[in-house]
């Protein structure tokens, strides 16, 4: 008992990974379900719906914002189930997106880090960004 505690402490105290935390690791499949279009169609914090996000099936996830002035493409990955997008700010950091799928991956949901209000999204037949009203 005494060694896997040694073992695991030596694991955090050096960087490496347990058995099981190597399982964990986050994938680079892009599941069948996600690549699309998803809008925005409810939102708990009362911002405007409509908002687009797009995901590809080679791991490129885009924002779409009104009028459909996109920002570049970046990547995200799959972890647990969840879409984790991670966007670097110049001279700041980087600010993580986490969308987890929910009803039977026909929506995403996304719970804000600052008002732990959610926003959720449903996939859209579009296939490429059209104006919203």
């Amino acid at each position: 008992m005494q060694t896997v505690s040694l073992v695991m402490a030596l694991a955090v105290a050096l960087g490496t990974t347990t058995p099981t935390e190597a399982r964990a690791a986050p994938t680079s499949a892009v599941p069948s379900w996600l690549p699309g279009i998803w809008q925005m169609t409810k939102d708990e914090d009362k911002g405007p719906l409509g908002e687009l996000v797009e995901f590809t099936a080679d791991g490129k996830y885009v924002f779409h914002g009104r009028g459909c002035m996109s920002m570049s493409p970046i990547g995200f990955h799959m972890f647990k189930g969840n879409v984790y997008v991670t966007n670097v700010i110049p001279d700041k950091g980087p600010v993580s997106v986490i969308f987890r799928p929910i009803e039977n991956k026909t929506k995403l949901t996304f719970t804000s880090p600052r008002t732990f209000n959610n926003a959720i999204y449903k996939k859209t037949p579009l296939t490429t960004c059209e104006k919203q009203p």
